[in-house]
């Protein structure tokens, strides 16, 4: 067993259920599901070690971030998987999904497109606009809204800061330069922006 830095690897091991297995005819398959079960586990790979051993290479899932439901934050990796028993780095994003009906459990998997629009914002505005993402925003029918502020740090916005409807990340690289076009352009002007929606392509709506 390979891989397990967080997991059990004799758990792991005893979920494969290979041992004393033909390693002409392994249930690789069901050993697979079984892996696979675990919330922790990302993907698993067998190599034949001849001439009577199975390496189970197993690829563990990480802590990102936190996806916050009805009052609950929950640990998510960058799959938007939620994880039981570990935690993200300080200073992780928190997602906050403001009309859940629900509340979650380890295995769950949130809104992989929020989570991936997420990550591009964290690492994509500090250079694409001087901002940095301090909150995040979900809705089921409005998708994503980002809040950016001058200051640092995550969840640290005040007021004043600027609040930019995404909805998904289709069309990301547009909506950023959009989005910097504007800000240059009502500056310029001495307009204050606080809101921004960016979900309905050139016709974007800003107050």
């Amino acid at each position: 067993m390979e891989g397990t830095r967080l997991l059990d690897p004799e758990e792991m091991a005893a979920a494969a259920n290979l041992r004393g297995a033909s390693i002409l005819f392994p249930d690789t398959g069901g050993a697979r599901q079984r892996i696979e079960s675990q919330p922790m586990v990302k993907s698993v790979t067998f190599e034949r070690a001849w001439p009577r051993n199975m390496r189970i290479i197993v690829q563990e899932r990480r802590p990102w971030g936190f996806w916050e439901a009805r009052g609950q934050r929950y640990v998510i990796d960058e799959d938007g998987v939620v994880l039981e028993r570990v935690l993200p780095d300080e200073g992780a994003p928190v997602i906050r999904h403001l009309d859940a009906t629900h509340s979650l459990e380890a295995g769950d998997r949130v809104d992989s497109d929020a989570v991936a629009l997420t990550r591009q914002l964290v690492e994509a505005a500090p250079q694409a606009l001087g901002l940095a993402v301090v909150a995040v925003e979900y809705r089921d029918e409005d998708g994503l809204t980002a809040v950016f502020s001058a200051g640092g740090g995550f969840a640290s916005g005040e007021e004043g800061d600027l609040r930019v409807t995404f909805g998904d990340g289709r069309d990301f690289d547009y909506k950023m330069v959009a989005l910097k076009a504007l800000m240059e352009r009502t500056q310029q002007q001495g307009v204050e922006v606080r809101t921004v929606d960016l979900r309905f392509g050139e016709r974007i709506a800003f107050q």
